[in-house]
This record gives structure tokens, sequence and C-alpha cells, in this order.
């Protein structure tokens, strides 16, 4: 049994007499079975480090414009320019935002914790996080990423329950719920499964919460770009909202029809990939073809957010 056990051709937990004796000699954390033992855990193990310098460039291309644009479009434009009148300044593009004192405390709860979400789910896909020293950071980061996720999705829900239809009417109405709940679905799963200790499918699922994280950024990334390269009109024509509240901007236009969806289901589609991806070459190499496409996006955008900022200037 000694031999079967040391070649690893059972996964029986050795008796205690066993475990005592080979505490000895140095070889019962070899010889305890480990979650991480089968051929599949041990390949996504292998992919973690592979693509690790891959998540470190994204993070950082996507740390600054991120930054930027929850202080200056959600900090700066709402809460320290808008709060003294938000019927009149939350409400200039997105239609009844803040009409009513239940619509502001829901936008804000929702402005103030995704802002949280968007810049917070960085630090938990670094490699650094999980460092011994640092793991304490990791699990409270990891914690406050859940709590925004509910509340920002409180937030959002509780909205769109007093207006019924979003500026881009009921495709964006529809898209933005489902990309709600994939948002707490992901990080709740990624906490549940850190508490059952299943660090394999808590990194998977945290994975996913990160993608979703991030994917709010992202749709505002894509609409500048869609400006940008003639995509679609530019924010000054069709914004004026109609009875219905729906803004032709983003309701009519098919681009903006489109990336409010791919916003978030390329970011499912690509976090799949990865996370089911072989080590062959050609799946590597794809995916670091999003990496790179994703970090170029991220750079235009800060390119372009410090045009605008010079241009006001």
């Amino acid at each position: 049994n000694a031999i079967e056990l040391a070649c690893g051709c059972f996964k029986a937990k050795p008796k205690p007499q066993e475990i005592s004796n080979l505490e000895q000699e140095g070889e019962v954390g070899r010889l305890l079975p480990k979650p991480a033992e089968t051929n599949s855990q041990l390949g996504a193990l292998s992919k973690q480090d592979d693509f690790q310098y891959g998540w470190l460039v994204l993070s950082a291309a996507y740390l600054l414009p991120a930054t930027l644009w929850v202080a200056l479009e959600v900090i700066e434009k709402y809460f320290i320019e808008g709060l003294d009148d938000p019927t009149e300044k939350w409400s200039f593009r997105l239609p009844f935002l803040g009409t009513s004192k239940l619509r502001v405390c829901c936008m804000g709860l929702h402005f103030i914790c995704g802002s949280v979400l968007t810049l917070s789910g960085v630090w938990q896909v670094l490699p650094y996080s999980k460092r011994p020293e640092l793991r304490w950071s990791h699990r409270l980061v990891g914690r406050i990423f859940v709590l925004c996720a509910v509340l920002t999705a409180l937030g959002g829900f509780t909205f769109i329950a007093q207006q019924t239809m979003l500026a881009g009417g009921y495709p964006m109405t529809v898209s933005f719920c489902i990309y709600g709940l994939s948002v707490v679905l992901c990080a709740v799963l990624a906490y549940w499964k850190a508490i059952q200790k299943d660090l394999e499918s808590h990194r998977r699922w945290g994975l996913r919460a990160f993608a979703m994280g991030i994917a709010s950024f992202e749709y505002r990334v894509f609409l500048y770009a869609g400006i940008k390269f003639g995509f679609t009109v530019s924010t000054e024509q069709n914004c004026e909202p109609l009875a219905d509240g729906s803004v032709p901007f983003f309701r009519d236009q098919y681009y903006n029809q489109f990336i409010a969806w791919f916003f978030f289901v390329g970011n499912w589609v690509f976090v799949e990939s990865y996370l089911r991806a072989s080590n062959s070459k050609l799946q590597q190499a794809i995916l670091w073809i999003f990496i790179v496409l994703a970090t170029i996006m991220m750079i235009l955008y800060t390119y372009w957010g410090i045009e605008r900022l010079t241009a006001s200037d």
C-alpha cells in the first residue's frame, strides 16, 4: 500500500499510523491527496503561470484610463459638479437620471459601488496579491468586490424598476439586466468557492468576475472608439431624450445597439476561451492577440481622454 500511495496510483487518504510515520520522514505533504493533482487542474495552474505577464500588461494598460474615467466622468461630473442640481445635471444625456430623490440615491449607490468594482478587480488577478504576505489584501479586496457587485446591481435594478426602459430602448434594458446579474453571479460564486476551499474553482469564477467587472468601463471605450472611428455619430447628435425615456443616439444606431451586448458577451467569450484553452501555441496566440488588442484600445482611450482634457482647457 505504501508503494502504491507513493506512486500516486490511488487517492485514498493514508491511515493515521501511516501519516505519523510519513511525517517523521517529511513525506506526508507529498502523499496526501490535493485538489490540484488531476491533469486538468495542473494544466489550468500552469496556464495561470504562462499568462501572468499577459494579465499584468492588460491590467497596467487598463488601470490608468479606468481611473481617469472614474475620477472625471463619474466622481467629478455627478458628485462634485452635479450633486447641487441632479435633476438638471444628471439628466443631461441620460433621461430622468436625477429627477427624484429615490432615483438619485439608487444611481448614486450604483455609481459609487460601480466605480470601486471597476478598479478593485485588477488587484485580484495580479500574481502579487496571492503572495503569502499579501494574501490578507486579496481576501479583503475580494470581499469588498463582492459587496460592491451586489450593491451596484441593487442600485441599478431599482432605478430600472422606476424607469422601465433605459436610453437604448428595451434591447439595452434587457442586456444591462443580464449583465448586472452576471456580475453578481460570478462575484458570489467566486466568494463561495473560496469559503469552500475549492481554490481552482475560486480562481476560475474570480477571473469571470474580473472580466465582468471591467466590462462597464469597456462599454465606454467601445462607445468612444466608435465615435472616433466613425462607426457611430457624435454624441452631439440625436441625444435629445424622447417622451418614452429612450435616446435616438443609443436606440437607433446599429453600432451602439451592438456594443450594448458585446461589451460583456465578448468578455464572457474571452474568459471562457482562456479557461478552456490547452497549451497549444495556436490557442495561446489567439489569447495573446486579444490581450494586445485590448491593451491598444486602452492606450488609445487614454490618449483620447488626455486630448479631450487638453481641448477643454
